[in-house]
């Protein structure tokens, strides 16, 4: 990837200095040059090439800006201020999080989503039962935590139409809404959105995005605009581990979605209902072998045990023996109290690395 060229003009030597040393330390990709006066910017963009981002404060605008190619102008500002022709960011902010705006509204202006793109890969895991009740969200919350906790920048969604997790998760950015707008222009603007409306949870801090602002809109979104939401945020390459919360109805278009997770994890609470409903998708397997890529990344979590271990119905049930048990995890005073579910995620920790295991040793699809 070519570097990003980055002009800083600012009259503060002090902020120039700090930032400098900031870009050529953490921002590899960029290259930047930094000037204190209008008399020494004009005389070197006037010897230079196209310049991919002008930074500037407002003190150093001029209408010789005009003249030269410059992708991307933006202005920090100290106040809530609108410039023609200019995208504001907030000058006074944590630089990591203002080089990454800088660098988001450069992706938006050009349409180089390389801009934004980190070097991990992505592993996705997919948290799904056929038996609704089964805890599986508060799983999925509790596993997101515990893998940044390992160390994996983690990003969990909520694909349920009815987000179970709006009492628990404080309000982003943007929503699900502005990501499903994009959808459907099926580009680079899929991945900026998501990086302008997520959020990160201030406990665990796992990165999230709202529900949309209706559950009308899902029936707006079809199978392929999910599937290329989960292929945008694994593209963005930014995410070691990415966490998809689905709802319990089982049809071809969540078998689809689901085949494409490296690792599936089903959580079961062990009565026999639910034991029964399990064996009865395994039943269907050997009717058709239809499912066979879905059903080889399935991992069983028996939830809310005591501390004994296994459940005795479901050691006799045979399931097991079709289905590898991921782990178990013993009930928790924590998972009644949502307004505090993940204040108490670090306390939780431990129980759920086998998890974490599991998503370390799985393959990519």
């Amino acid at each position: 990837m070519a570097k990003i060229e980055i002009v800083l003009a600012d009259r503060d030597k002090i902020y120039l200095e700090h930032m400098a040393r900031y870009f050529m330390e953490k921002a590899k990709q960029c290259e930047i040059a930094t000037f204190s006066s209008k008399q020494s910017l004009l005389q070197f963009l006037s010897s230079h090439g196209p310049i991919d981002i002008l930074l500037i404060e407002p003190g150093l605008i001029c209408e010789e800006l005009e003249t030269f190619p410059i992708a991307a102008k933006i202005i920090l500002t100290v106040a809530e201020e609108e410039y023609a022709d200019y995208e504001c960011v907030k000058k006074y902010q944590k630089t990591e999080d203002l080089l990454q705006e800088i660098l988001l509204k450069y992706a938006k202006i050009t349409g180089k989503l390389d801009a934004i793109k980190g070097k991990k890969r992505t592993k996705t895991v997919a948290f799904y039962s056929p038996v609704g009740g089964s805890g599986k969200t508060t799983l999925a919350l509790y596993t997101a935590a515990a893998c940044v906790a390992a160390g994996y920048q983690t990003f969990y969604l909520n694909l349920e139409r009815v987000d179970s997790t709006t009492s628990i998760l404080g309000k982003t950015n943007g929503t699900m809404s502005d990501v499903f707008l994009s959808l459907k222009t099926k580009g680079s603007d899929t991945g900026i959105r998501i990086l302008e409306s997520r959020g990160e949870e201030p406990y665990t801090k796992f990165h999230y995005i709202c529900a949309p602002d209706s559950i009308s809109e899902y029936s707006e979104v079809t199978k392929e605009d999910f599937e290329y939401l989960i292929k945008a945020l694994v593209e963005l390459n930014e995410y070691d581990v990415l966490i998809l919360d689905f709802s319990s109805e089982f049809h071809q278009e969540k078998v689809d979605l689901l085949e494409n997770c490296d690792v599936i994890f089903a959580p079961i609470q062990a009565d026999e209902f639910s034991i029964q409903r399990m064996k009865m998708l395994y039943h269907e397997n050997t009717l058709h072998k239809k499912y066979n890529s879905l059903l080889s990344k399935i991992q069983l979590i028996d939830n809310k045990e005591d501390v004994s271990g296994v459940n005795p119905l479901l050691l006799r049930s045979g399931l097991l023996d079709e289905c590898p048990l991921a782990a178990v995890i013993t009930m928790s005073p924590a998972y009644m109290n949502q307004s505090n579910l993940l204040r108490s995620a670090e306390f939780q920790r431990q129980m759920f690395e086998p998890l974490v295991a599991c998503i370390q040793g799985g393959n990519h699809g």
